[in-house]
């Protein structure tokens, strides 16, 4: 029985018996969710949608596609009249605002991602590669204005957001006071939409802040260059011969802080050379794609030489307010925040007992996999915003420093005419989730595992929507061979649309989603 079958009986007995549901069930069950399905589970092709549903994993917005099946004979001629096809399969958006299912599926992607880059012991990485030099990353961007926050003191009491000083310069130039006294409270609505806006929105440096959104990304690759100089600096060697002792491996995740700037939390370990076992001359026949480094290199060492790195990386790109083309330029780099610490495997590794640090393995993972699955969601802009005047067309409840963003990125098409497509994410238009290609599995390496999984363990009891008739609920290709010496069955899918056909299927599949997640939360909780 799938989850939407369990979810619909549950919110017709809750419907006759309120206290019938307890517990975690009920938290996700409500008592107006049996009104609102009750017509879709009078359908005649409930249990077949409920099937195909779960085949998709509770998707919010699954894709449907229509083909037809033909069989060819040994010529490739057709047999028979062939017979049409209907399947429906997930969105695959990582955005937990546009598809929560999705969404937790990728973050468990990227957590795997990040755990067998840190900890080993998985994948096919090294329980080993916990022993290597590695550090937990926060790079920021710098400051573009004075703006709302929330300071603590070091025992966590919260503190006035700018409090006024004697010797401080009061006023801006637009006669803006340049300091504010209140304790903000992050969990009260109205101070929230204040956390993270400026001062004074006359002297905020949107251009800056686009720029850097924009072109982040060149900005990391400038870091990693920088950071293999001033390692081989450090280690007295060249950066030729630094390639053969030492690699420097990252995961990183982008996020959105409050005034609407990416900043970077990264992985960074260091390998030794992978060892190729065609090669005679290696010392390590059987090769090895994870080797530690092949000189000692101690976290202090790449701990120093990250942070030069973070305040020496430069990039000089346009500034999208040069209207004109007069050929200005904006200078990005990291601010002066530059967060390092070391990470500790919690396993132990030959006997020895790594779990020295409460910065584990699986807390850095969990944290970081939490991020990729966000955008600007917290700035309340969907992914149909391609320009500041949709906010007013949409009815979208933004800040006037989001609006005031965004006018900036309408300035960026004059130079980019696309850049429409980033509009929703700031003007932010690189990888949420990046990765060196050595640093561990690959997430497109795990999707064919998932793939794989459900091709050889069907669930049982679910209709097949391509095969028809009771079987497993399975990916194919568009060619699928049925009998190699008689028949080929091909199918040739075309799109037909996304969503769900009703709102009461679409509140079932919410719900199951719910419930599938909260029950694979308290399994993993348990375990751990």
């Amino acid at each position: 029985m799938s989850l939407v079958t369990e979810v619909a009986g549950l919110a017709m007995l809750r419907s006759v018996n309120p206290a019938a549901v307890t517990g975690p069930d009920a938290d996700v069950v409500t008592a107006d969710l049996a009104e609102t399905v009750r017509g879709a589970i009078a359908r005649a092709d409930f249990a077949s949608w409920a099937a195909r549903v779960a085949s998709t994993g509770y998707c919010a917005n699954p894709i449907h596609l229509r083909g037809l099946a033909q069989e060819t004979g040994p010529d490739g001629a057709p047999v028979g009249p062939g017979e049409r096809r209907s399947l429906m399969v997930r969105c695959g958006n990582r955005r937990a605002a546009v598809c929560p299912s999705c969404s937790f599926t990728y973050a468990g992607d990227v957590w795997q991602v990040l755990a067998s880059g840190i900890a080993g012991g998985r994948h096919d990485v090294p329980a080993s590669v916990a022993r290597h030099p590695l550090v937990f990353v926060t790079l920021t961007a710098p400051s573009f204005g004075p703006v709302h926050t929330t300071p603590t003191s070091s025992s966590g009491r919260p503190l006035p957001c700018r409090p006024r000083r004697v010797d401080d310069r009061h006023r801006c130039v637009h006669g803006r006071p340049m300091w504010c006294g209140q304790v903000h409270d992050p969990t009260d609505p109205g101070e929230a939409r204040r956390l993270g806006t400026p001062l004074c929105v006359g002297c905020f440096d949107y251009a800056g802040l686009v720029a850097f959104n924009w072109d982040a990304s060149q900005l990391w690759g400038r870091f990693t260059i920088d950071l293999r100089r001033d390692l081989a600096h450090r280690l007295g060697m060249s950066e030729a011969r630094l390639r053969d002792v030492v690699r420097v491996r990252y995961a990183k995740v982008a996020e959105f802080q409050r005034r609407g700037v990416a900043h970077f939390h990264a992985v960074i370990r260091l390998d030794g050379p992978p060892t190729d076992p065609t090669d005679p001359t290696d010392d390590v026949p059987d090769g090895d794609p994870f080797p530690p480094p092949a000189i000692p290199v101690s976290v202090d060492t790449l701990t120093a030489a990250i942070k030069a790195a973070a305040g020496t990386a430069r990039v000089a790109v346009p500034d999208p307010s040069d209207l004109d083309g007069n050929g200005l330029a904006v200078v990005l780099r990291f601010g002066r925040q530059v967060d390092v610490r070391p990470i500790r495997a919690s396993r132990t590794i030959d006997g020895q007992d790594l779990a020295t640090d409460d910065l584990s393995a699986e807390k850095v993972a969990a944290y970081v996999a939490k991020y990729a699955t966000k955008a600007a969601d917290d700035f309340g802009l969907p992914p149909t915003v391609r320009r500041a005047a949709d906010v007013d067309l949409l009815g979208l409840d933004v800040t006037e420093h989001t609006r005031r963003i965004l006018a900036v990125v309408d300035q960026l098409m004059v130079r980019h005419p696309r850049a429409y497509k980033w509009a929703h994410q700031l003007g932010f238009r690189g990888h949420f989730q990046t990765k060196s290609r050595q640093f561990s599995v690959t997430l497109g390496a795990l999707r064919q595992q998932r793939r794989a999984w459900r091709q050889t363990h069907p669930t049982q009891g679910l209709d097949d929507p391509i095969a028809g008739g009771a079987g497993p609920a399975r990916d194919l290709a568009d060619g699928e061979d049925t009998d190699a010496d008689q028949t080929t069955l091909v199918i040739r899918w075309t799109f037909a649309g996304t969503g769900h056909r009703t709102p009461a299927e679409a509140a079932l599949a919410a719900a199951a989603a719910d419930l599938a997640r909260s029950r694979r939360t308290a399994r993993r909780s348990t375990a751990a």
